[in-house]
Parts: C-alpha cells; sequence; structure tokens
C-alpha cells in the first residue's frame, strides 16, 4: 500500500506473504515431510525474515519451480532472494501471460513486469529478475511464438550495461530487439507508472511506441563511452561497433 499499489494491484499481481516459518512448517507437515519442505527450499535463509513479500517463479510449462522473496525495509542487500535448488534461468515471470504474444516488454525488475500486466496494456510483461537472459528464457520466447522483445530495463548504469549484454545474447536468435527509454527521472517502468504527478502508463505506451531498433542504440551507446573528438576515441568507437 505504500507503495501506492491497490488491492486490485496486489491480487492482480499474485503477491503473497511468508511471515512465519512457525505456522508454514506447523501447515505443511500436514501433508509434507521435513526433507520435502526443505528440497523445496522454503527454509532458504532470510525467506519468510528479511524478505517476506513472495511472488512464484514459474517455468515454461507455467508450474511454479521457487519462490522470489523480496526485502520489505529497503536497507537489506540484496533486495531479492531465490529458493535454495530453484533452475531461476528456467523461468519468466509473467510468461504464462505472455505465451503466444508476438511482442513481448522484458524488464529487469520482478514487480515492474508484475504490475504492468495489471494495468490492461496490450504487450504483455516478462522479467528476468536479475541483468542477463540465458540461452533457455531465449528459447522460451521464441518457442511461445514471440518476435519483437521491447528491452525495458532499469535507467541506470547497471541497468544500461544489462541492456546492452543481453542485445549482444540477441544476436543469434530469432527475436527482433528494440530498446524503451524511459522519460529523464525515472529509474524503472515500475516507478514511472505508480507516479501520481503524471499520466506513467500513458507516458510508459509512449516509450514503448518509440522504442529503437537495437543497431541504433548501440550504436549511440558505442559513441557515449569515447571522445569521438580525437582520433584514439574514434578509432575505438569504431572497433567497438
Amino acid at each position: 500500500s505504500q507503495r501506492g499499489y491497490s488491492l486490485d494491484e496486489i491480487e492482480g499481481m499474485g503477491l503473497g506473504a511468508y511471515v512465519s516459518r512457525d505456522r508454514m512448517r506447523e501447515i505443511l507437515h500436514r501433508r509434507y515431510t521435513e526433507q520435502e519442505i526443505r528440497e523445496a527450499g522454503l527454509y532458504t535463509r532470510g525467506l519468510g525474515e528479511t524478505h517476506s513479500l513472495t511472488m512464484l517463479w514459474r517455468d515454461a510449462a507455467g508450474r511454479a519451480i521457487g519462490i522470489v522473496g523480496r526485502a520489505l525495509q529497503p536497507d537489506i542487500k540484496p533486495k531479492y532472494l531465490y529458493s535454495a535448488g530453484m533452475s531461476k534461468d528456467q523461468g519468466l515471470i509473467g510468461f504464462s501471460r505472455a505465451r503466444g504474444s508476438q511482442r513481448v516488454i522484458l524488464t529487469e525488475g520482478v514487480l515492474d513486469a508484475l504490475l504492468l500486466n495489471t494495468k490492461g496494456l496490450e504487450t504483455p510483461t516478462v522479467a528476468t529478475g536479475g541483468t542477463s537472459l540465458s540461452k533457455a528464457q531465449i528459447q522460451m520466447l521464441e518457442a511461445s511464438g514471440c518476435q519483437e522483445l521491447l528491452l525495458a530495463l532499469d535507467s541506470d548504469a547497471p541497468g544500461q550495461d544489462a541492456t546492452e549484454r543481453i542485445l549482444l545474447q540477441l544476436r543469434s536468435s530469432g527475436l527482433r530487439a528494440y530498446v524503451v527509454s524511459l522519460p529523464p527521472g525515472y529509474k524503472d517502468p515500475d516507478e514511472l507508472v505508480r507516479s501520481r504527478d503524471i499520466d506513467g502508463l500513458a507516458l510508459f505506451a509512449r516509450a514503448l511506441d518509440a522504442a529503437e531498433r537495437w543497431p541504433k542504440w548501440m550504436a549511440r551507446r558505442i559513441a557515449s563511452k569515447q571522445d569521438l573528438s580525437t582520433d584514439r576515441g574514434l578509432d575505438q568507437a569504431v572497433y567497438d561497433a
């Protein structure tokens, strides 16, 4: 609620609360053994303790393969925890909604994707939950019918580095990659859409329409790293390109 989510959005995002290990253990012991609970990763350090906001991580078939936990306090690092033993690179948050869509938005943050998918956008959103895209995740998108992948990662330095890295990973795929640039002052789609001062959803939809072809974005990115007024800087930019 303090982030500005409505109850409908919270329910639509499928958010959960893991607030008591003792109570969870008591309930699950009615059906499962202690060993099964441990193997499921539910005793992963931090889950149900510092990281009590939870989301299900699903594989390509839509089966839950683990839990993502998010810290509620801003000073706790890392922000996200994943249940032990979960093959994170075998799934994508929001993938079940994206299946069959030719156009898909890719975000870095889990909450970004979950929120965008409650907003009625024609284009579904998936999240990597990190700054890389695995070969299995790329194959999932290709097999689901995706043709255009719109990268809407964070606008900070790590997010832009991740955008560049993922674009390089996508070169050998059959996906057409585009880069979405957020309006200045906004770090991620979640922050933009939740803004109360502007119509953030309309601005994000406009950013989607203006998404750049990846070679155009990459050329500007390469040029920005060098001093093009010098021969050495110009040569390096040409080499990188």
